[in-house]
């Protein structure tokens, strides 16, 4: 049996945990999309977009992580996050160019545009 790690690219590995949505969170909760955006620093708006999208930044990514005591991945959310606790197969680590974001910004409140 070999035990080469594998080379597969991030979205065919599976997390090592399990994941609730952000919805699904929020809904546990028992907070409107308004109360949710304002503990992690967004817009009832904002807040719609990461839901809808299942995208956010690091910063929201590891905020609602923390919120949902672990059960949401913040890797499932933000790529970045995800590459930082997977790394990068050897071969793609020459073409890799950290963008400090994992979506487009609208102004520095870390919600996807």
């Amino acid at each position: 049996m070999s035990t080469t790690p594998s080379t597969a690219p991030p979205e065919a590995v599976p997390t090592t945990r399990a994941t609730i949505s952000v919805a699904d969170l929020r809904t546990e909760l028992g907070l409107t999309l308004a109360e949710m955006g304002e503990r992690v620093g967004l817009s009832k708006s904002q807040m719609h977009d990461v839901e809808r999208r299942n995208s956010a930044t690091v910063r929201v990514s590891l905020m609602l992580e923390s919120m949902s005591d672990g059960r949401l991945d913040a890797g499932v959310l933000c790529e970045e996050v995800w590459l930082s606790r997977h790394g990068l197969p050897d071969t793609d680590k020459a073409e890799a160019t950290p963008t400090g974001q994992c979506g487009p910004l609208s102004g520095e409140t870390g919600a996807v545009a």
